[in-house]
């Protein structure tokens, strides 16, 4: 099944509603479905040999929270026929690479061998709620970007926040500067609004009402899309 099979089967679901944006964002993820598949194909083949394929151009999903962002990411990523592939939260994902970056201490350039080392492994990086709050997460997502660019792996991404304003008024941003161009470059940047909150509009049709405290009310309805 395809992307825009999955999307066009769940509108025929209950509490599914067709929305302009999600139905530009499907059609994306159907472009980038497509291409990866050909680019796939490429390297299963004997022309790979004397050819290395053109590296694929992502995809950076923003918008406000319950637009469905990572309900259209995952549906793309479990349609992909390949294991080639890693998705991971953001949270985690940057957790895991200083984990690995404290491993090698003694290298001269250990973030070059932790992004070669993630490169050769997959085509396909999905991040999801991406963003950057501190100056260590800035710079190693800069040289860890450049690396995985350079090596051919696509990066799609979901998050709260526009590729022009990561990392806002942190610290020495003029550092990550280069981090944004090359997401720019690299990924196609779609914005799904901040309109209807998909979350509270499946619990309003179920009659379901959450009380609690604002943090916990938040992470559950997180979890509805």
């Amino acid at each position: 099944m395809t992307p825009i099979e999955r999307y066009q089967q769940d509108l025929r679901r209950q509490h599914y509603r067709k929305d302009a944006r999600q139905l530009l964002a499907v059609n994306h993820t159907q472009d980038l479905y497509d291409a990866l598949l050909e680019q796939l194909g490429q390297e299963n083949s004997f022309a790979h040999i004397f050819r290395k394929p053109q590296p694929v151009r992502g995809l950076y999903l923003w918008g406000g929270t319950g637009r469905g962002k990572t309900y259209l990411i995952d549906s793309f990523y479990q349609c992909l026929p390949t294991d080639k592939k890693h998705r991971v939260h953001f949270h985690r994902f940057m957790r895991d690479i200083h984990e690995r970056l404290k491993q090698l201490p003694k290298s001269p350039d250990p973030l070059v061998i932790v992004a070669k080392d993630l490169a050769s492994r997959i085509r396909l990086l999905y991040v999801d709620e991406f963003h950057v709050h501190d100056i260590a997460d800035a710079m190693i997502m800069a040289g860890l970007l450049k690396t995985l660019f350079c090596k051919g792996v696509t990066l799609v991404a979901t998050s709260n926040i526009a590729i022009e304003d990561l990392y806002k008024n942190g610290l020495q941003r003029d550092r990550f500067m280069h981090a944004i161009n090359l997401l720019k470059q690299h990924t196609l940047e779609v914005d799904l609004g901040t309109g209807m909150d998909y979350r509270y509009h499946v619990l309003e049709e179920n009659g379901t009402y959450f009380v609690g405290n604002a943090d916990s009310s938040q992470r559950f309805l997180e979890n509805q899309l």
